[in-house]
């Protein structure tokens, strides 16, 4: 993981940052150059200042962290050039020094997680659009390395006005469509988080369509930060509720299901919250309210399998 681990240190809320001066200034020095940046190329040579990225410390051990450049880092995080198993990693440090500035109540806010499904329903090569479903309300996970989770209807609410880009396997250089210019529509549904894309005239786009055409290509993926999930225990398993989710970066179009990368970062939200001193809070399975609301869900159940159905037809 190139992600370096988050410390604890003063905070500057009142400095503006100048990036480049302070990569300038930085001697090359792999003590110094690890202190004031969230991110090392680990297969790069550790005294080279372009083995960083993301400085948010003066270049001298000790400096506070600077809110400007933290939140600078926080939003270009998502278009970053890294590996996508260190996103969250990074988010962790810079979030870090956000809580310790009183800026955030904990450092597990907005951590970035990525999960899939197979979630395209249908390709138009003539109007070039791909429509489907890049999350599933009420249909329990896989085990996630400890736990398995659940998104609940209107999860996705505040974040359908987020600026959103539709993507190739969570690639920033393949943009399909962004919500800011209408070529990606976001709604939600009884079903889930519903897509549609309106593909550009580029050479990608077009392999993309064939490759999905012949069947290759059929899966989804989506990249998002939590506000507020549940925990508890039920037959001996954690268990985990998506309530609302607080942003959504991306949805993607995805070649191969990101399994050990999901695995890793949904390990990392409930080692987090273990290690925070909140544990996992233990309850018996949520109460529902009424018998009726126990028909809705199995409403909603027997639609999503008629969903699998369609899709599989």
């Amino acid at each position: 993981m190139g992600a370096i681990r988050p410390h604890t240190t003063e905070v500057d809320t009142e400095s503006e940052w100048d990036g480049g001066k302070a990569v300038a200034d930085a001697p090359n020095d792999a003590e110094v150059l690890r202190y004031m940046h969230a991110w090392v190329d680990e297969n790069g040579d550790p005294d080279a200042k372009q083995s960083y990225k993301f400085p948010h410390h003066e270049p001298r051990l000790g400096a506070p962290a600077v809110i400007a450049a933290v939140n600078n880092a926080l939003a270009r995080l998502s278009q970053a050039d890294i590996p996508e198993e260190d996103r969250a990693g990074v988010e962790r440090h810079l979030r870090k020094h956000r809580e310790d500035a009183g800026l955030e109540n904990n450092s597990m806010a907005g951590m970035i997680e990525i999960r899939h499904l197979h979630g395209v329903r249908s390709v138009d090569i003539e109007n070039r659009t791909i429509e489907g479903y890049a999350a599933v309300f009420n249909q329990w996970s896989e085990d996630l390395g400890g736990f398995r989770e659940v998104i609940l209807p209107g999860a996705f609410s505040n974040a359908l006005n987020d600026d959103v880009r539709a993507l190739i396997n969570h690639d920033a250089n393949l943009v399909l469509g962004r919500t800011r210019s209408g070529t990606l529509v976001l709604t939600e549904d009884e079903v889930g988080l519903r897509i549609k894309i309106t593909l550009p005239n580029t050479q990608y786009a077009r392999d993309l369509v064939e490759a999905m055409r012949r069947g290759d290509v059929d899966q989804m993926s989506f990249g998002f930060a939590v506000e507020t999930d549940r925990w508890y225990e039920q037959d001996g398993q954690t268990r985990r509720e998506i309530v609302k989710v607080a942003r959504l970066y991306d949805v993607s179009v995805v070649t191969f299901p990101a399994y050990p990368q999901t695995i890793a970062q949904a390990r990392d939200v409930l080692n987090m919250r273990k290690e925070s001193g909140k544990g996992v809070q233990v309850e018996t399975e949520p109460k529902r309210d009424t018998d009726s609301g126990q028909e809705q869900l199995e409403v909603k159940r027997k639609k999503i399998q008629i969903f699998d159905l369609e899709r599989r037809s």
